[in-house]
């Protein structure tokens, strides 16, 4: 079997959930957004033991549930997931300090 998903569905849905869709805005509504991070990858790049300095390299996931951007796939032919720009969206901004 083999399964089309049509461009007009795909149009549809964000056409619809982005009319009024503002990446400005946290996307929480009664509580806190909870951001799961791992860290993929820690590559030690540079010790300087004279300056107690150490770089690395690092590569990391988040994810967070926006409330924002759902809908029935029922309304668009049963359709669950569609894949935009990380641009489009709110991202969490990540800081990255040392005590």
């Amino acid at each position: 079997m083999l399964m089309c998903i049509s461009d007009n569905d795909t149009s549809l849905i964000l056409r619809d959930i982005f009319a009024s869709y503002d990446k400005r805005v946290i996307p929480f509504t009664d509580g806190p957004v909870v951001i799961n991070m791992t860290i993929v990858l820690g590559i030690l790049v540079e010790v300087r033991e004279n300056e107690q300095l150490a770089a690395y390299v690092i590569s990391h996931t988040q994810r967070w549930y926006d409330r924002r951007l759902r809908w029935d796939p029922s309304h668009y032919r049963g359709q669950k997931e569609v894949i935009v720009p990380q641009s489009m969206v709110w991202i969490p901004k990540l800081f990255v300090y040392n005590r």
